[in-house]
């Protein structure tokens, strides 16, 4: 019995010492040389999810043979699932002798596993029930550590998902903040362009002025209106949650002009520009017009942000099988198929470095299914991406 503990002690204790699964193999394999001296030996890895093994290692190698024949027989499956050290009979290849195996499954929880198949060197008495038993006892200590491991790696995976979300919640914070903020500025702004258009327009139909200067008050006037009116799209995008609740009639294609109004700036200073598809005659849809906005908004500055200077965003629109579509086609750069099944995820994000929070393309998902809609994205590398919004006409 004392042997027994002294046994299960240094077990423990070269376990403990493990901090990596793949270093299992080898302690494992050179503790139960401690249990009976051994003629061969292999290992084989057990998929949850296939239902099936894969021979890691097996030496000598004419065991190889063996372990294929056993596969196909069943037999590591008839162990694993018995999770208890089981004794076959086996042949060696190419001799008449037979062998004792000690076949011993380990598992984390089923979430990972395999099967240790032992052919002790033969001797007169064969494998004793103590080599069993301590066979039995190594493979249950294996097989916890294997789960602390693999507990440990969920854990430290887990902590790095709360950092990021962390760090994600708090660049939304400050989104938060700077469009409050832009909202308070838009405000005082507008106050100040009201002087300045009524001061022009007094000028420009009282004002004693010759023709030449009153055609540079009309284009200070112009540019004047076209600040009022950014302002004026800025500040109605701004009071966003207050409009949250309300539904209108909504023109799309009139509503496509007012977003674009809103980033043709930014569009024409990396020398890009945006050509219009948009079908005449489209019916009225009731929806939140603010939220609409906000989806077409996030849609042109994604393509921004995507496209090289002297890049087009094509915007279409048009009605098929009863439901209207709007088209946001770019030249960017197209996206692996791997990015577009994650794209919509929240905070995923291929703009890490530059400040993307992975937010808005998820946000847009919700907004248009929420409105009884749907969004779908089609994408090649070297492309160009096109991201599809499908509203019904009528919303039941």
């Amino acid at each position: 019995m004392e042997a027994l503990r002294k046994f299960l002690r240094d077990i423990t204790q070269k376990l403990e010492g493990i901090d990596r699964p793949e270093e299992l193999q080898t302690v494992y394999e050179r503790l139960l040389r401690k249990v009976a001296p051994l003629e061969g030996c292999a290992l084989l890895s057990y998929s949850p999810s296939q239902s099936s093994y894969h021979i890691v290692d097996a030496r000598p190698e004419p065991l190889q043979e063996i372990l294929k024949h056993q596969l196909e027989e069943g037999l590591f499956h008839w162990a694993y699932e018995s999770r208890q050290v089981e004794v076959v009979e086996l042949s060696l290849a190419g001799t008449e002798d037979r062998r004792l195996a000690l076949l011993i499954p380990f598992s984390a929880n089923g979430h990972a596993g395999g099967i240790f198949e032992l052919i002790p060197r033969p001797t007169r008495k064969g494998i004793n029930s103590l080599q069993q038993l301590k066979a039995e006892l190594l493979s249950i200590l294996v097989s916890q550590r294997l789960y602390q491991l693999y507990l440990q790696k969920e854990l430290e995976e887990a902590n790095r998902k709360v950092e990021r979300y962390q760090a994600h919640l708090e660049q939304v914070d400050k989104m938060v903040a700077l469009g409050e903020l832009a909202g308070s500025i838009a405000h005082e702004i507008n106050n100040p362009m009201t002087t300045i258009l009524g001061r022009l327009q007094l000028l420009l139909e009282f004002g004693k002025l010759d023709e030449p200067v009153k055609a540079k008050l009309r284009k200070i006037e112009t540019e004047a209106r076209r600040i009022s009116q950014l302002v004026r799209g800025l500040l109605s995008f701004a009071r966003k949650q207050a409009a949250d609740s309300q539904e209108s009639e909504v023109q799309v294609n009139s509503l496509i002009m007012q977003t674009i109004e809103l980033v043709q700036h930014s569009f024409r200073i990396r020398n890009q520009s945006i050509q219009l598809k948009l079908a005449e005659g489209l019916p009225l849809i009731r929806q939140n017009p603010v939220q609409l906005q906000q989806v077409f908004l996030n849609l042109m500055n994604n393509a921004r942000q995507a496209m090289g200077p002297g890049g087009t965003l094509t915007i279409a629109s048009g009605m098929e099988d009863g439901t209207l579509w709007i088209s946001f086609r770019d030249t960017g750069p197209g996206m692996p198929k791997h990015i577009q099944e994650r794209i919509f995820e929240p905070f995923f994000t291929t703009r890490a470095r530059s400040g993307g929070t992975g937010l808005g393309l998820s946000i847009c998902k919700k907004l248009v299914e929420h409105m009884g809609g749907r969004i779908e994205v089609e994408s090649q590398e070297g492309k160009g991406s096109e991201f599809r919004i499908l509203l019904p006409v009528q919303n039941e």
